[in-house]
């Protein structure tokens, strides 16, 4: 925990130092080998959130490793063929491992702000809430299908929206509602 407590605070200072933090409007984060090592892919995710603080326009951040390190490669590349860069990252380099959904809004810690219902592909339902100050993993299983429903209470948003509804969940991921 001290090694992620660090990373975070690096990151942190790292980004507010850069002209692009500026920009809350963050639908992508693509993390490198220091986040490969944590022991779980949900150590990432909060490390990454909690740096970075995203607020896409439209709530939802998608999360991917560099596990191979070759993001710099993929940069040297696109100077020389953009589409085989391009094609080298879509197919080779990101490998998607969760999907945040970001709730704006005020609230006092563990005052409820979402409720949500997950639909599995095999017609089963779970129903859960997340508060203010938490976040909820969704699990779903490889290779598996659902659909995300969620509801905001009041003066919450997702992406200026109170209600997302029929999200399809279609591959191997972890769904993360962020408050």
């Amino acid at each position: 925990l001290i090694e992620r407590a660090i990373l975070v605070e690096l990151l942190r200072t790292v980004w507010g130092g850069m002209s692009a933090s500026q920009q809350a409007n963050v639908d992508l984060i693509i993390a490198g080998r220091p986040f490969n090592s944590m022991p779980e892919p949900a150590m990432a995710v909060l490390a990454l959130l909690d740096a970075l603080q995203p607020d896409p326009d439209d709530g939802v951040v998608e999360l991917v490793l560099d596990v191979d390190g070759l993001v710099g490669a993929a940069g040297a590349l696109g100077e020389r063929s953009p589409a085989l860069a391009a094609d080298v990252v879509e197919h080779d380099l990101v490998h998607p491992f969760a999907t945040a959904i970001v709730v704006r809004g005020v609230g006092t810690d563990g005052q409820l702000a979402v409720r949500g219902e997950v639909r599995q592909a095999n017609g089963e339902v779970s129903r859960f809430t997340v508060s203010h100050g938490s976040i909820h993993k969704i699990k779903i299983d490889p290779n598996e299908t659902a659909t995300l429903s969620l509801i905001c209470e009041e003066g919450c948003t997702i992406g200026g929206h109170n209600q997302l509804s029929d999200i399809a969940i279609s591959r191997p991921a972890s769904m993360s509602a962020c408050v």
